[in-house]
């Protein structure tokens, strides 16, 4: 993302830039190889987060805000920002996607068009690993909690596919978790009621309630277990 923005944009450095509360740190990085953060009071993402849209800096030596800044005075020599905020679906900006030359100049129309939409992009992403991240601690969690129980508990997709099931599942369907997964669970059902348990999981999926019904496993050994799930 950042390579195609420094592309579009015709300069040699593009960042996508974390602001937190003393720092900016780099997500992505092209052009300052070796540079992962800066002290916030020194970045021109920190001015660029304070509104949305693209902020634009032409020439930083004739900019009182940043003629002194040591990112301007030296390496990496900054002149020219240019910076879109990525704002969350909760509203808050977090960063921006920015591009940086050495030179002065200016972005034209299409080129902050660009750097908008590739803002867009960066923030899915940024949102997409998040949310991700909270799945798998909320997975994690909740596998930690179902291995205590002293009942069963089985999980499925959408499709009905078996994903995860406790050891206290296991035990009673006698089946491995590796045995149970996709439709393996269904193995060992009781012949007889192998058709009856299907057309309730369908119905109780098609109408999103809770399934409720008595049937029988039969375990390797040609033991019968009666259960109610």
């Amino acid at each position: 993302m950042v390579a195609t923005a420094a592309l579009v944009c015709g300069v040699p450095i593009s960042l996508v830039s974390l602001i937190d509360h003393d720092r900016q740190w780099f997500k992505a990085n092209v052009g300052l190889p070796g540079v992962t953060e800066t002290p916030r009071d020194v970045a021109f993402c920190a001015h660029a987060i304070l509104d949305d849209g693209i902020f634009e800096v032409p020439d930083a030596l004739a900019d009182p805000r940043f003629a002194d800044n040591p990112l301007v005075a030296t390496a990496p020599d900054i002149r020219f920002y240019a910076g879109a905020t990525l704002r969350l679906s909760d509203g808050a900006h977090v960063g921006t996607l920015c591009v940086i030359d050495r030179v002065p100049r200016r972005l034209s129309e299409k080129q902050r068009e660009a750097l908008r939409l590739l803002s867009i992009a960066a923030v899915q992403a940024l949102e997409s690993r998040r949310m991700a991240r909270a799945f798998a601690a909320s997975d994690a969690r909740f596998r930690t909690l179902s291995e205590g129980a002293p009942f069963g508990v089985f999980a499925t997709d959408a499709a009905g596919a078996c994903t995860y099931t406790n050891t206290r599942w296991q035990a009673i369907y006698g089946l491995s978790d590796a045995a149970a997964m996709g439709d393996g669970w269904s193995h060992t059902l009781h012949p007889d009621d192998k058709a009856a348990v299907f057309a309730e999981w369908q119905r109780t999926a098609a109408l999103k309630c809770a399934f409720d019904m008595e049937f029988r496993v039969r375990h390797d050994d040609g033991t019968v277990h009666h259960l109610r799930s």
